[in-house]
């Protein structure tokens, strides 16, 4: 079992002047600065922290950032971990950002990406965060430290999947599926342009219409947000 002057913690080199390494120095961490492919902060072999102040948690909802970031998560680390740090709720006000989306968004990343979310309201509260993680998985769990890169991506295949499934809210399955019904994401991508969101007079949405209304799990408001993405407006 690891004692409590043993324990380290991988931060990487863009995270080495924030306040949470700098609390977790006070917290008498060792601290291992490194340019990490996948995550912020890395605690054991099992878990990993991406850690997003706000704002920039907002910025990589609309550019879709966010869902290629979880995508690399899943696949590097057993037990990863998003950490949403500030006052979010201000942040909403300010960005006029309706609550249905963000928690569209944060079910998408606890159901298709399997990674809880804690809210973090500051920097030190994030990094006693970090702290009692790294305590219960090298103290407790006798877990061994060790960075995980982004697995390699063997063929087309899996390369294409990877491409697609960092859209809004897809992930692996619905990428497949995808590929699967259009080839190649090129194509994809075009038939989801493609589709229209059928509405009625009320503006209630009814229905997708097109190509992609023949691959399940693409609803009118996922098609929406992809759109939004790929065209930077909310065109049906």
């Amino acid at each position: 079992m690891s004692s409590m002057d043993e324990i380290r913690v991988v931060v990487d080199h863009r995270e080495s002047r924030t306040l949470v390494s700098k609390y977790l120095m006070e917290l008498q961490i060792n601290l291992t600065f490194q340019s990490l492919t996948v995550a912020d902060y890395v605690v054991s072999n099992k878990v990993a922290v991406e850690r997003k102040e706000v704002n920039d948690f907002i910025n990589s909802i609309f550019s879709g950032r966010l869902f290629s970031q979880c995508q690399r998560l899943r696949e590097a680390y057993e037990k990863p971990i998003l950490v949403v740090e500030g006052d979010l709720k201000k942040a909403l006000l300010l960005r006029n950002i309706k609550l249905s989306s963000l928690y569209g968004t944060l079910s998408s990343v606890v159901l298709d990406y399997g990674i809880p979310v804690v809210p973090s309201p500051t920097s030190k509260a994030t990094a006693i965060f970090i702290y009692r993680l790294a305590y219960r998985e090298q103290v407790l769990r006798d877990e061994v430290l060790r960075v995980r890169s982004k697995p390699k991506l063997i063929d087309l295949e899996k390369k294409q999947v990877f491409f697609l499934s960092g859209l809004p809210r897809v992930g692996n399955k619905l990428a497949l599926e995808l590929l699967k019904s259009f080839s190649n994401p090129y194509n994809a991508l075009k038939s989801i342009v493609e589709t229209k969101i059928i509405q009625s007079s009320s503006g209630k949405t009814l229905k997708v219409e097109g190509p992609v209304n023949k691959v399940k799990g693409f609803g009118p408001l996922k098609i929406k947000e992809i759109k939004k993405v790929l065209l930077g407006s909310d065109e049906k």
